[in-house]
């Protein structure tokens, strides 16, 4: 049986935010915590160089989650841009037909099944937007793998994401937000992405699996 939480223990939440719900819903008597970052493989997921072409992909199983859908309908508002989906099906069958119902012409590309880490850095390398509108992420790990190939990133605002933990210093430089209910609102933050002026800054080293590693080790040593 498992035990209860003591004071003694430590919360190890990804996010500032991820632990505001945790207290927001059980309570503010609890243990102390420390905040453990989501990480990317640095060596695998490498800065780009530059590409010339203005297009978009979104690395998340085909789900309503991920809100693919809206995506779609985003980028068939902006001329001359491409979307690429890629990704395993995911278990509503109505929702991934109604995204390949969608998905017709050449604005729009669907690589689908399971692909290991150093083919989705490939193919990600190949494209300036990586665009991730879902309702629910802490914070994405596609986005962060996308940043640390030097890609500009859509997310969710922060009420779905914890965009002010893992972007913060980002938000409008690399990182644009949106509201993924607002098929307009993500087409603007898609504008924003593509069409802003370069940015060759890449994600910070605390996303980095070593960094999180030590970072982990700390808060157990600090218990044991």
């Amino acid at each position: 049986m498992r035990r209860a939480l003591e004071l003694s223990d430590i919360l190890l939440p990804n996010s500032e935010e991820e632990m505001r719900c945790v207290v927001k819903d059980f309570g503010g008597n609890l243990p102390g915590y420390r905040v453990i970052f989501n990480a990317v493989d640095r060596d695998t997921f490498k800065p780009q160089e530059s590409v010339l072409d203005r297009n978009v992909i979104c690395c998340a199983r085909i789900d309503p989650n991920k809100n693919q859908l809206a995506l779609i309908k985003a980028v068939r508002r902006i001329p001359g841009i491409s979307l690429t989906l890629l990704g395993e099906r995911g278990s509503s069958d109505m929702y991934y037909k109604r995204v390949r119902k969608l998905m017709v012409g050449s604005k729009f590309k669907l690589l689908e099944g399971y692909r290991d880490a150093k083919e989705v850095a490939n193919i990600v390398k190949n494209y300036s937007v990586h665009a991730l509108p879902s309702f629910r992420e802490s914070p994405g790990l596609s986005s962060l793998e996308a940043l640390s190939c030097g890609l500009n990133a859509v997310v969710s605002d922060s009420t779905y994401c914890p965009v002010q933990t893992y972007f913060g210093n980002q938000i409008e430089k690399k990182v644009f937000t949106a509201d993924p209910y607002s098929i307009t609102s993500i087409e603007s933050a898609l504008r924003r992405a593509l069409f802003s002026e370069s940015n060759t800054e890449v994600l910070s080293d605390m996303f980095e699996w070593s960094y999180v590693g030590k970072q982990t080790l700390g808060a157990y040593n600090a218990i044991f």
